[in-house]
């Protein structure tokens, strides 16, 4: 018995699914018989790349075609041959099994010179064509270049850019897509009823899902279906029902996904952990999972950019998805979406060392739901130029820009002012006690300027986005301003900022600026030591590896 993807095998340009922009055009071609020497046919597999070029080879050697038609006649003897595999006059080679030069040779350069048995045109339908050898393209290339009348080639490639640029110079290019849900579901309807195979409401759906955009994968599995129902069950009346499917059809949770997205829109922490320790208790693969709702929260992101291109991407989730995910999108902001990405990439990978597989998920959760970043909140402060300062004698670099203003630390820039030397030896501390909690922390934390305070508020400056958006990790920062709080024994709050122009001190030790004009520096502090007690000198110089020049 043929496999479905072979007995349902289209054989009129109506009959593929999607690639309408290549159907038109070769339709057009072959009616007006403006056909090209050489084609190339390249996009994702199991897409209709082979079957194009088989009909297009039918549509061409076809004697009963009408000459306003481009499909074949289907009753003919050429196209007869040619769907059995079996004609003289198109040659199909795998160029994975043939990609010496001797092959091409052989099976190319010498039959091409060999006249039509019957057709009107010699085709050779090369798949897999990025598999040939170097040699072997440059033997293909002059009978590329130049091949008699009756012969035209047609290249199918899954990794277009191996072709030789020489090669794709020489052949009208034809990107293939992937096909939609819809285009499925319908090729998929069309055959249970060829088959009188009675199937329950989303099974059709979740195969077409599960494919991702390859026909022959859905064909193939809709074969699977049918083989466990059996025909005998369908023709009592009984179908194949979705959790009968879903022994077969591997296991997919993009409702899941979108249910999980639902309760980070509304910020329902408690139903979003209890849904993931519901998925850990079932046995449900929290990776595949995960990486379900990056690929749901991506889509929702794309479509709050920009609606055309959310469209786009929605018509591969099925209706009943795309339903449920419309009153979604208008709940969050891009910013937001983007940060749940980034959340659950990261809890993706730690999934597989975590001593609790839904560990990562539930972290990644809460972080979303109670992130004191919101969406008038930026995760990354804005950097606003400062005033050219008056040069200094000191071997201390400093920066040239200062950190916006931090809302969300309102309340604590009315705080008391931090001494320059408080706030030294409370870092100094800080970077020998963050060790016990994170080893690399301690290095990011030396990678910073401190450039300032604003009452118990501390900027920082960051040279490299990389330590920056560390720093910014919810459990990092709360990590680090807990850890100050302890050392200081008062409430404090950082404020960071990205200046890619910064110029760190050779020890990689952060510099203090108080926020009086007087204290700009530590060399400022040097200078103005008349008014400072002579050991806040002595420890800022010894801490930060500076010193008095003049």
């Amino acid at each position: 018995m043929a496999t479905l993807y072979r007995k349902y095998r289209p054989q009129t340009f109506a009959e593929i699914a999607g690639q309408e922009h290549i159907k038109l055009t070769l339709a057009y071609e072959i009616q007006a018989g403006q056909t090209a020497h050489a084609y190339l046919f390249c996009g994702p597999r199991a897409i209709g790349k082979t079957t194009v070029a088989r009909l297009m080879a039918k549509a061409l050697n076809c004697p009963n075609r009408k000459k306003d038609k481009a499909d074949p006649c289907n009753n003919c003897t050429s196209c007869s041959e040619i769907t059995e595999s079996r004609s003289m006059d198109v040659a199909e080679i795998d160029a994975a099994s043939h990609t010496s030069v001797d092959h091409v040779r052989e099976a190319i350069i010498a039959s091409s010179r060999i006249a039509p048995s019957g057709g009107r045109y010699k085709l050779f339908i090369i798949d897999e064509a990025h598999m040939l050898s170097s040699s072997a393209w440059n033997a293909l290339l002059k009978t590329m270049e130049e091949p008699p009348a009756h012969v035209i080639f047609i290249l199918c490639t899954t990794e277009a850019h191996k072709v030789p640029p020489t090669i794709i110079s020489r052949c009208q290019r034809f990107d293939f897509k992937k096909i939609g849900v819809t285009e499925i579901i319908g090729k998929l309807s069309r055959i249970v009823r060829e088959e009188n195979i009675k199937v329950g409401p989303g099974v059709l759906e979740a195969i077409a899902r599960h494919a991702s955009g390859h026909m022959r994968d859905a064909e193939s599995l809709l074969g699977q279906v049918i083989a466990m129902g059996g025909k005998e069950s369908s023709a009592k009346g009984k179908e194949i029902t979705l959790d009968e499917a879903e022994l077969i059809i591997p296991r997919s949770y993009r409702n899941e996904a979108a249910e999980l997205l639902e309760e980070l829109a509304d910020k329902d922490a408690s139903q979003a952990v209890g849904f993931i320790n519901r998925l850990a208790e079932n046995g449900a693969d929290l990776k595949v999972f995960s990486s379900e709702v990056v690929d749901m929260a991506r889509r929702l992101l794309l479509a709050r950019v920009s609606p055309e291109l959310g469209a786009l991407l929605r018509q591969e989730l099925g209706e009943a998805l795309e339903a449920r995910l419309d009153p979604v999108i208008a709940k969050f902001e891009a910013d937001t979406l983007s940060s749940i990405i980034s959340r659950f990439i990261r809890a993706g990978r730690e999934i597989k060392d975590a001593p609790l597989p839904q560990l990562p998920l539930e972290l990644a959760i809460i972080d979303s739901c109670f992130s004191k970043f919101t969406s008038s909140e930026p995760l990354v402060t804005p950097v606003a130029p400062r005033p050219a300062a008056a040069p200094l004698r000191s071997s201390v670099a400093r920066t040239r820009a200062v950190p916006a203003s931090a809302p969300q630390a309102a309340e604590i820039t009315k705080g008391p002012a931090i001494e320059p030397s408080e706030l030294s030896n409370a870092w100094q501390e800080l970077l020998v006690r963050v060790k016990q909690h994170n080893h690399s922390l301690s290095f990011v934390l030396r990678s910073c300027q401190i450039i300032g305070a604003d009452g118990s508020l501390i900027r920082l400056a960051f040279k490299h986005k990389f330590h920056h958006d560390r720093l910014n990790e919810p459990a990092i920062r709360q990590l680090v301003e807990g850890l100050l709080e302890e050392i200081m024994g008062r409430r404090v709050a950082l404020a960071t900022l990205l200046d890619p122009n910064l110029v760190l001190v050779e020890n990689t030790t952060p510099s203090v600026e108080a926020t009086a004009p007087a204290a700009a520096s530590v060399a400022d502090a040097a200078v103005s030591a008349a008014s400072i007690d002579s050991s806040v000198i002595d420890n800022l110089l010894k801490t930060f590896g500076g010193k008095v020049v003049g």
